[in-house]
């Protein structure tokens, strides 16, 4: 029963791995407004993206919420002083077309923070208005202000922040020689995270199918344990048959299934 359950928890754990790394491969967007791609992963940091205007001190950080001591953290939090404002959550969070005060669509992407800090019976939000700029390195915040009360508007630059014809070339930035992961990784993690999802359950739902139908008890619960008992000879058969058909009986030639361990 304790090697079912520390099974499990593994199981939990790699599943938490997949979903984790699948979070990461959502930071990107097409803008219906240009129809390129926006791939923004790159410009996650481990410290944030500050700017101080006298004793007013911003703190952002990109598809993730800031390090800043904000309480709960935020995708943006803003110091006033000695006090924290949370200005709105990344969890929250929602992409845009960059739009300036004209009209015109930019090279770039906004991305909508919400569900900050309650400030006059609504929560604090910020748009962070990210501009493509292939000089500007990973990224820098230009300006930031709160253009009306509790609403925060921040204006960066970065290479990441360019528009490309597929999501693909944005997750690359635009390099034939990048190694970065495309689309297709993220559906491999989707697809390992259900499977494992799937397999916890079987195990989950057989065990306490066994223990309350047929009083099962310890490793008896363990739903189809003669399958798993001989599942290690039943891989080991595949591959020294595998080896023996491909080398036209060369190799392993004497071999012969072990039905016996069935």
């Amino acid at each position: 029963m304790n090697r079912a359950v520390v099974f499990i928890g593994f199981c939990v754990l790699l599943l938490n791995i997949a979903l984790i790394k699948a979070d990461e491969d959502e930071c990107w967007y097409l803008n219906p407004s240009n129809n390129q791609y926006y791939d923004l992963s790159k410009m996650m940091k481990d410290t944030d993206y500050t700017l101080s205007d006298g004793d007013t001190t911003y703190n952002v950080n990109i598809c993730q919420n800031s390090f800043a001591p904000c309480n709960p953290r935020n995708g943006m939090c803003q110091r006033q002083g000695v006090s924290y404002y949370p200005c709105g959550n990344a969890n929250y969070m929602t992409f845009l077309p960059y739009i300036d005060d004209s009209g015109k669509v930019i090279d770039g992407i906004a991305i909508n923070y919400g569900n900050g800090d309650p400030c006059n019976f609504s929560p604090r939000q910020s748009t962070i208005n990210i501009e493509c700029d292939k000089d500007a390195g990973q990224g820098t915040i230009t300006s930031a202000s709160e253009r009306s009360t509790c609403n925060y508007y921040v204006y960066m630059k970065s290479k990441y922040a360019c528009g490309y014809k597929s999501l693909k070339d944005a997750q690359n930035g635009g390099s034939k020689k990048s190694k970065s992961k495309g689309a297709g990784d993220y559906w491999g993690w989707i697809i390992l995270s259900l499977s494992i999802t799937g397999f916890v359950a079987y195990i989950i739902i057989g065990m306490a199918v066994k223990y309350k139908k047929y009083d099962a008890r310890g490793v008896e619960m363990i739903p189809n344990i003669n399958f798993w008992k001989d599942f290690p000879f039943l891989i080991k058969d595949g591959v020294f048959f595998t080896i023996q058909k491909v080398s036209c009986n060369k190799l392993l030639a004497d071999w012969s299934p072990s039905y016996s361990s069935y």
